[in-house]
């Protein structure tokens, strides 16, 4: 399924260290906004920040 344009709004997130002792870098990410199909991630989606297509298939 393709994406639909990636959601223009978004966030920063800092960087934190998963409860299983993974560390997650900072990232900038899509407002949520109830579908995942403008997300950054989402197949068919750019993100300009990393310069990257999204692959991951949304569901919902």
């Amino acid at each position: 399924m393709g994406g639909t344009g990636s959601n223009p709004s978004t966030h920063r997130s800092s960087g934190y260290t998963r409860s299983n002792g993974t560390y997650v870098a900072p990232y900038v990410a899509t407002n949520p906004n109830g579908t995942q199909r403008d997300n950054y991630g989402t197949s068919g989606n750019y993100n300009p920040n990393t310069g990257n297509f999204g692959t991951r298939t949304p569901r919902h």
